[in-house]
């Protein structure tokens, strides 16, 4: 029997059947979401995984044979035929509960013809009863099937076993952590579409109708030699206009895989501007303290009606600044997803602002900065008393997601007003390049120097002298 150097399992079955929650199980983390809703997942969901010695590809698709009214069940179907071509390893789920349907014998032929090892889990197995009704699934052929529990990760250790029988040992590899890229926006936008424009294939599913992401799907890849993972996400509605328990939970991810991201990138249209929810997703954003670029989608489409020459790309900018002005720092890119126009520039971009976490401060420059700009323009008086800095420095974290650090010593925290603090950024930005990267300040209050006089010898001569002046004045009384 081969051994295969590095295995990739795909997680195949009809909707509905907990493939999701199997995904979740085998990565050891809680990355796709499980919903009791049928078609939730609609991408292949990727990620790298460890078992032991063993390195693998774990692959989530959508459910076969889903019949929705939106018309995604062919883009789906396409998506599990990538999968399975990709796959080495194939494990096919069932629901035990439910037995065997029409739509899992349709699977199985399909699976035959792939002439790949298939593992068949009977899924939601969690007692003696449903392990004894497995018998009736052995005639999809198989072999014998592996009873198995997502919820409670029974069966678990049994199909990793036979799994790995054929893998090989993998190598520890030197720690590389790739740079995590959100794509965050309002629902339609474009964030699916410019992903697979940057990977120069269709990776994720495209669709006119609103909100067809609906997990958060990681891709990784390479862009000039650097490892990336792009973390394309569920577009962000008004709460008010989630009635959804389904939506709810995406809108919650989304903004989980804000604060997992190392750069993000808000996607806007450019020729509706900057709308309201722009605003707050934006807010998100800055919240979370993650380097932020903008990328503002669909250019070409201003280039066709004329306003993409350089006038108009001033006026895009200066309006974008004006209504996202609590993010000064994001620069702004001009992209087109479907015709790949600066998506070059975009991605020299987002290296860029995951450089620049890394900044090193030197301290004496500054502080030299921060003084100068205390002298230039002093802090509006609060209660009587003035902000004011005494010493700056850097504090680094071992956190390779960690943001630049400033350690300020003042005279009171309490006495600095938000205007104030965006100034003294503001003249930190100017000397030091931090374009796209968001800056934390801590603040110390100096504590009081206390003044000791220090007590003179009470010496033997000392004592001699005060006698002597003592006897004087008694003889002059």
């Amino acid at each position: 029997m081969s051994k295969t150097a590095h295995p990739v399992v795909a997680i195949v079955g009809r909707p509905n059947v907990g493939k999701s929650a199997l995904f979740n199980r085998f990565a050891g983390r809680d990355l796709s979401i499980v919903h009791d809703r049928p078609g939730v997942t609609r991408d292949r969901l990727v990620v790298s995984a460890r078992w032991d010695h063993f390195e693998f590809t774990l692959v989530d698709t959508g459910g076969i044979g889903l019949g929705d009214s939106e018309g995604f069940a062919g883009a789906i179907e396409h998506e599990v035929n990538l999968a399975l071509e990709t796959a080495t390893q194939i494990l096919f789920v069932v629901d035990i509960r439910e037995g065997l349907t029409h739509l899992d014998r349709d699977i199985a032929k399909k699976l035959r013809k792939s002439d790949k090892p298939v593992f068949l889990l009977l899924n939601k197995a969690e007692t003696d009863k449903h392990q004894a009704e497995s018998s009736e699934f052995t005639q999809l052929g198989f072999g014998k099937p592996f009873p198995v529990s997502a919820m409670h990760g029974m069966g678990i250790a049994d199909i990793k076993e036979e799994l790995t029988k054929t893998w090989l040992v993998s190598e520890p590899l030197p720690p590389t952590r790739p740079t995590r890229v959100a794509m965050i926006g309002r629902p339609n936008v474009g964030k699916s579409s410019l992903i697979n424009a940057i990977l120069n294939e269709d990776r994720t599913i495209v669709s006119e109708v609103a909100g067809t992401t609906r997990d958060a799907v990681d891709v990784p890849f390479k862009w000039d030699e650097k490892e990336y993972v792009l973390i394309d996400t569920a577009g962000l509605r008004k709460k008010s206009r989630i009635d959804d328990a389904l939506e709810a939970k995406m809108s919650g991810r989304t903004v989980h895989m804000i604060n997992r991201a190392d750069v993000c990138v808000l996607v806007l249209e450019s020729l509706e501007g900057v709308r309201e929810q722009d605003k707050k997703i934006a807010s998100l954003i800055q919240k979370s303290k993650v380097p932020c670029v903008i990328a503002l989608n669909k250019w070409d489409i201003a280039l066709d009606e004329g306003q993409g020459n350089t006038d108009k790309r001033l006026e895009f900018s200066q309006a974008i600044e004006r209504e996202l002005f609590f993010l000064p720092y994001a620069p702004i890119f001009f992209i087109s997803a479907k015709s790949r126009y600066g998506l070059p520039k975009l991605m020299e971009g987002i290296h860029r602002m995951d450089q620049m976490r890394h900044i090193k401060f030197q301290t004496a420059r500054l502080n030299r900065v921060i003084h100068e700009a205390q002298e230039r323009q002093m802090a509006p008086s609060v209660r009587g008393k003035r902000f004011k800095c005494y010493y700056a420095a850097q504090q680094f974290s071992e956190d390779p997601r960690s943001i630049p650090t400033l350690l300020l010593f003042v005279n009171g925290e309490d006495l600095l007003i938000p205007s104030y603090q965006r100034f003294l950024e503001l003249q930190i930005r100017k000397y030091f390049p931090l374009e796209g990267c968001p800056i934390d300040f801590i603040y110390r209050k100096r504590p009081q120097t206390v003044v000791v006089k220090k007590r003179k010898a009470y010496t033997y001569e000392k004592a001699k002298r005060d006698r002597v002046t003592q006897s004087k004045s008694k003889g002059r009384r």
